[in-house]
């Protein structure tokens, strides 16, 4: 007798979706779960990483400004990246009385660490650029890179009172209302220029220089109050002036971008002058100064005094200057640290040892908040392998407060710092001695 196969009715079939269904449900409810619990997690064991960086930095002194704090935990590995919770709609919110965090949830009420009575009044959030982080009944906020967004600052400070601590950064947007107090940086924006205090300074963007000459009619240029002032790239200046300038002064000024000075005209290099005084450099990528005039150069003096280096990559790169001194004073320098390139100072491309020792660096009375190291020699050294070489680059190096975890003499692992230093600790561990 013949048997017919038999399938699945229509009911049957539905049955198992419908069970199938209901089990991916009940999956995914357990998965979001379980992602939420983990997110909170996280967001708890950071906020309690934060504020035991915060305790251990107080041995040092309490924070006086948002920009202390900030220093602080970026010294420690705890970048503004790292300062944006895991879970959504949630919030990391700092109280200068305390000088620790506090983690706020969706309804912004303090869930961590628990602590009764935290008058959420006076936690200061992070702005980003965008009224988003903005959150009821929080007036107080500090800047975490370059504000730009007119719309989103309108919107954001329409309705104060508001206080934003600039925490260094620029502001290029303009006020649009007397109910946000801005403090503590920079603005290009006459509407800030007027009646503000609290450290904030007015820049033009595009100022031109004072020019002098001198009895040989070489030129110096004089930038002050200015944005981005120009340096000048292989022997032309970007504003497109030949190079006969011998001396360069920047005062009060800001660099978001690089500033270079290559190729200098062999006519104008001798005794050539570039000074830096009380500038700021922020947010720049790679290099805030990048120094390279070529083989011509000679008694030349680069001074960079009372300059701030603030969440900027590198600092001042020296390459190929002979018989030039750099002086490095009274500056502060609060570098990223994601990278083990990020050091203060890069020094590259000398081809002999009589080269290279005629360099002599004078860095005192500096603070290095956040870096990976202070010095690093560059693999790209052609011939010199004498130790000595290295050594006599370091003319005074003294008085400087460095964070914990900064290293004197920068190594990045795979390559090179210089022949002579070429997987040697020992020479590494001697030349970080003349590093005080």
């Amino acid at each position: 007798m013949k048997q017919t196969k038999k399938g699945f009715t229509l009911v049957e079939l539905l049955v198992v979706i419908a069970i199938l269904a209901i089990l991916a449900t009940v999956s995914i409810v357990g998965y979001t779960s379980f992602i939420m619990k983990a997110n909170l997690s996280n967001d708890q064991t950071t906020i309690a990483m934060i504020n035991k960086v915060l305790m251990a930095e107080e041995v040092f002194g309490k924070p006086e400004t948002i920009s202390e704090a900030m220093d602080a935990l970026r010294a420690n590995g705890f970048s503004y990246e790292k300062q944006v919770p895991y879970s959504t709609g949630y919030h990391y919110a700092y109280h200068m009385g305390e000088n620790r965090f506090y983690l706020l949830d969706k309804s912004h009420n303090v869930c961590y660490p628990e602590a009764q009575g935290v008058d959420v009044s006076q936690l200061w959030l992070p702005y980003r650029d965008h009224a988003s982080s903005m959150v009821p009944g929080i007036s107080l906020y500090y800047a975490v890179g370059t504000i730009s967004n007119q719309q989103e600052f309108a919107s954001a400070f329409a309705n104060g009172p508001y206080v934003l601590d600039l925490n260094g950064n620029v502001c290029t947007v303009s006020k649009g209302s007397a109910d946000v107090e801005v403090q503590n940086g920079i603005v290009i924006s006459n509407d800030f220029a007027t009646g503000e205090q609290n450290g904030v300074q007015a820049i033009i963007e595009g100022k031109a220089p004072v020019e002098t000459k001198d009895a040989q009619g070489r030129v110096k240029r004089v930038y002050t109050n200015t944005l981005n002032p120009k340096g000048f790239v292989d022997g032309q200046l970007l504003d497109g002036v030949l190079s006969s300038c011998y001396e360069y002064e920047y005062v009060n000024c800001v660099f978001t971008e690089t500033i270079q000075f290559l190729s200098f005209n062999e006519n104008s290099d001798e005794n050539s002058k570039i000074t830096f005084t009380n500038c700021k450099f922020i947010n720049t990528t790679g290099f805030a100064i990048i120094t390279e005039p070529g083989n011509n150069t000679s008694d030349s003096v680069i001074t960079i005094d009372g300059c701030e280096f603030i969440n900027c990559e590198r600092g001042v790169h020296i390459q190929n200057w002979t018989n030039t001194t750099v002086n490095i004073t009274n500056c502060k320098f609060s570098l990223k640290t994601g990278n083990n390139s990020y050091n203060c100072i890069q020094i590259s491309n000398y081809d002999s040892d009589a080269e290279l020792a005629s360099l002599k660096i004078n860095f005192t009375n500096n603070t290095v908040a956040s870096a990976n190291g202070v010095v690093y020699f560059h693999d790209a050294m052609t011939d010199p392998q004498n130790l000595d070489s290295f050594k006599a680059v370091f003319g005074t190096f003294s008085g400087n407060t460095y964070a914990q975890n900064v290293v004197k003499i920068a190594d990045r692992g795979q390559y090179s710092a210089g022949h002579a230093l070429y997987n040697n600790q020992t020479a590494m561990e001697e030349l970080a001695t003349y590093v005080k």
